[in-house]
């Protein structure tokens, strides 16, 4: 009998004490989630701030609630909301969209080298989120960024847009962008004589050969609705999917259009680095541009591609739609601004315009009510060489403070 209340006790115990902990916690838990919207309002102030939807604001506010921009102005109520003072001497302004990047990607995921055509391939799977590369690119102020494949391959695979701090709503689009490379990048690994069992014993070995793979791919996704394989090239003709198409000299970027016009397709330039010899066309056809990093200190490009200092100024006098792209997105703007772009316009081809590009405008690219309260705030105006990246906010939260206090 003894024994039998013992055991009665100790259980009766056990209940009491697990009922209060219950307790404890409910109460814990109603409390703070009353209290979380306050707690998540954030009231940012800047000496300027840049909205990329307007003119500039000095000094200029922010009102964050939870990851989401609700308001910007010179002077808002702080109500609830925690103050955050950034100095009179800050310039708050939109994070940097980069919209052709092989950041967090190591060489082994950005190509898949196995086959010609990888038209399937993905490279989400595979981002290195703790890579150099990538922290590099917050520091630098690129928030967002859109992930390719290499260039080994001629239908190298589907690309990721996602924020480069890497949280639960790191992915903006897993399944983007088919991308594909009319250059001569694809010909390097394969040879016409080798060893019979090398997997490089394949065409293309010259550019000719790459332009056979593609027009043939396309005919073959045509003709056989049934291969998976080819699918995301029967989207991009269908204009389901967007189409990247990495180009550098005119002939290529002009060949991309005979492709074009034969298939149906519509295509989004990335490397144009001889685009200002095709302009007229460009135009015509209202191709949109995504410019890679024009190279100094050599006569000419990739590709032995001519150099032309001023490619985004000539886009821009064209009317062209095209962003611009790089590992230090500030220093491209700052290239174009000495070479031809206004500032509205070499601050847009890094922030809105590749957001529109990327059709990703809705969250990101500018200081809007209902975007993702993405920011990057410096010392100075952002197109002079001595202002520095000092923090960067992405969804409201602090990633990078020069000064170390960083996630």
């Amino acid at each position: 009998m003894n024994c039998v209340k013992r055991i009665f006790a100790r259980n009766l115990l056990a209940v009491t004490i697990y009922t209060s902990v219950v307790h404890m916690l409910a109460v814990y838990l109603n409390l703070t989630v009353l209290d979380s919207p306050l707690a998540a309002q954030t009231l940012f102030k800047a000496g300027k701030v840049i909205t990329m939807a307007g003119d500039p604001l000095s000094p200029g506010m922010v009102l964050v609630n939870e990851g989401k921009i609700v308001s910007v102005g010179s002077a808002l109520d702080q109500g609830n909301a925690r103050l955050v003072d950034l100095g009179d001497a800050a310039v708050l302004m939109p994070g940097l969209v980069n919209a052709y990047s092989q950041a967090g990607l190591s060489g082994a995921v950005r190509d898949e080298v196995t086959k010609e055509v990888t038209a399937t391939y993905k490279v989400d799977l595979g981002i290195d989120w703790n890579s150099q590369s990538m922290k590099r690119a917050l520091t630098n102020g690129i928030t967002t960024a859109c992930l390719t494949p290499g260039t080994e391959n001629v239908f190298a695979g589907i690309a990721s847009t996602v924020k480069t701090a890497k949280s639960n709503a790191a992915v903006l689009q897993n399944d983007g962008a088919l991308v594909a490379n009319l250059n001569t990048d694809p010909t390097r690994r394969n040879q016409a004589r080798q060893r019979p069992d090398s997997i490089y014993l394949r065409i293309p070995t010259n550019r000719m050969g790459v332009v056979w793979v593609m027009r043939s791919s396309f005919d073959m996704a045509q003709r056989n609705e049934h291969d998976e394989s080819l699918a995301p090239l029967r989207q991009v003709i269908a204009g389901e999917r967007p189409f990247f198409i990495v180009s550098r000299t005119f002939a290529d970027i002009e060949t991309m259009y005979t492709l074009a016009e034969e298939f149906g397709f519509k295509s989004i330039l990335v490397g144009g680095q001889e685009s200002n010899l095709v302009l007229s066309k460009i135009a015509e056809l209202k191709t949109d541009v995504i410019l890679t990093p024009v190279p100094t200190g050599v006569t000419s490009g990739e590709e032995r591609t001519e150099i032309c200092l001023n490619r985004a100024g000539k886009l821009a006098e064209h009317g062209i739609r095209f962003c611009l792209s790089g590992d230090d997105l500030l220093a491209e703007a700052r290239f174009a601004y000495r070479h031809g772009l206004n500032s509205q316009q070499a601050l847009a081809a890094v922030t809105l315009a590749p957001a529109q590009i990327l059709a990703i405008q809705e969250r990101v690219g500018s200081i809007e009510p209902g975007k993702d309260a993405d920011f990057i705030v410096l010392n100075g105006e952002p197109l002079e060489l001595t202002s520095r990246v000092m923090k960067v906010i992405v969804d409201g939260e602090l990633v990078f403070d020069v000064d170390g206090a960083s996630r």
